[in-house]
């Protein structure tokens, strides 16, 4: 599933509007409504999502889409796999483990 646009939320957006405010960036409420059809109407396959943004949104931003996915995010950095810092939060249904 891809992820909302995240200008809206970005920290590097000094005309920033917030998760909920900014057209663009309040798709993400979308992600769970997706999910959850998709899950009626395909009860015998398993259906797992992801959802990314960016790690400079604040953290009411953060609040709110991680209420609306319903489980917290996930900081990850591709600058621990790659010469790119690219820091990003993830949201995923299943359970993640060491």
């Amino acid at each position: 599933m891809q992820a909302p646009p995240c200008q809206g939320v970005s920290g590097l957006n000094c005309d920033r509007k917030g998760a909920l405010r900014d057209e663009r960036s309040s798709l993400f409420v979308e992600v769970p409504r997706i999910r959850d059809a998709v899950k009626r109407s395909f009860k015998w396959c398993p259906v797992f999502v992801i959802m990314e943004s960016v790690a400079s949104m604040d953290v009411e931003d953060r609040k709110v889409m991680s209420d609306a996915f319903g489980g917290d995010a996930i900081k990850c950095d591709a600058g621990s796999l790659t010469w790119c810092h690219r820091p990003r939060l993830y949201w995923c249904d299943w359970e993640l483990r060491e």
